[in-house]
């Protein structure tokens, strides 16, 4: 499990607005048995993107990051790897820049 490595959501009942989870924890600072992740919400269902909510793909699928919805899950539950979204890195850092610090 690598940062910004996106998983299918492990709850099926939130799925349809939200259906998938990005990885956001370093992985210097990964433990064995949990993980910080955030949602990736489908466009609908967010204020528009902007850059706290930075909009990605996951192949066809436009999502957006659901930064202040952060959480600690079991690695356990992660079980199906769908990519990985380091390629929007900077978008997601800035994200979590101003959710943390306000600049």
């Amino acid at each position: 499990m690598r940062q910004f490595d996106v998983f299918a959501k492990p709850s099926e009942a939130s799925r349809d607005f939200a259906p998938f989870v990005i990885v956001l924890q370093s992985d210097l600072t990964m433990t064995k048995t949990t993980v910080v992740v955030a949602p990736l919400v489908l466009p609908d269902r967010l204020p528009e993107p902007s850059r706290l909510f930075p909009r990605m793909h996951v192949g066809e699928t436009p999502l957006v990051l659901s930064t202040s919805e952060l959480a600690g899950i079991g690695r356990k539950q992660l079980r199906q790897h769908v990519t990985n979204l380091s390629g929007s890195r900077d978008a997601i850092i800035a994200a979590l820049d101003l959710l943390f610090t306000g600049i």
